[in-house]
């Protein structure tokens, strides 16, 4: 059974271009909030998301090894995440196509 949570304020709302063969920062702001909905919309691949402490190192690149969360294609999921992480993501496809994602605070 998967659990609702109850968000009552909506944040910045960032949309990126991300590829298979790097990592791309979701969101580079931090209003305060409690956690972050991200919406992979490409059709087919997966969307890997890696959780770092602000000021970390940026992974160069993600894998399902290595992958917090794993997104399928056209699904939303809110990540508990507040202000002192950083949210990066990868397509599962090692390729350099893009696709777009959503990243949105909740708070």
């Amino acid at each position: 059974m998967q659990t609702i949570e109850r968000f009552d304020n909506v944040g910045v709302l960032q949309s990126n271009s991300v590829a298979g063969n790097a990592s791309t920062l979701l969101l580079n702001s931090n209003n305060g909030r409690q956690a972050v909905r991200v919406h992979n919309f490409d059709t087919s691949r997966y969307l890997y998301v890696a959780l770092l402490m602000a000021g970390a190192t940026a992974p160069s690149t993600i894998t399902g090894a290595t992958a917090i969360e794993e997104i399928p294609p056209q699904t939303s999921v809110a990540i508990a995440a507040g202000p002192g992480v950083r949210i990066y993501g990868q397509f599962s496809s090692g390729g350099a196509s893009t696709a777009l994602v959503n990243a949105q605070e909740l708070a």
